[in-house]
């Protein structure tokens, strides 16, 4: 995918992913995980999908924002430049579920 978003002209914004999934999206609290995949916040008092939380963490890091209750294409508004974030993932431990 890199060499492609580069083919393209798209700019190319590698962030670490480790750390993600413990730190609220919302508030930046610590969070606590469950057994079933979900995470709970004590200062906001919610509790959400992990890898959802994570993806959003790892949006922020790459510095792209948008609203928690927005659509996904609120990330991009009146931006004028487009700009892709592509992340490295280790094929060798992923599982089909």
């Amino acid at each position: 995918m890199d060499y492609k978003a580069r083919w393209e002209g798209i700019p190319v914004f590698y962030v670490a992913a480790w750390g993600t999934s413990a730190k609220c999206a919302t508030c930046g609290s610590r969070t606590y995980p469950n057994a079933d995949r979900t995470l709970h916040c004590p200062n906001c008092r919610i509790t959400f999908d992990r890898d959802e939380n994570a993806a959003k963490n790892i949006l922020a890091k790459g510095g792209l924002r948008f609203k928690p209750d927005g659509p996904p294409a609120e990330a991009v508004k009146g931006n004028e430049q487009t700009t892709a974030l592509i992340l490295r993932v280790d094929g060798g431990k992923m599982t089909q579920g």
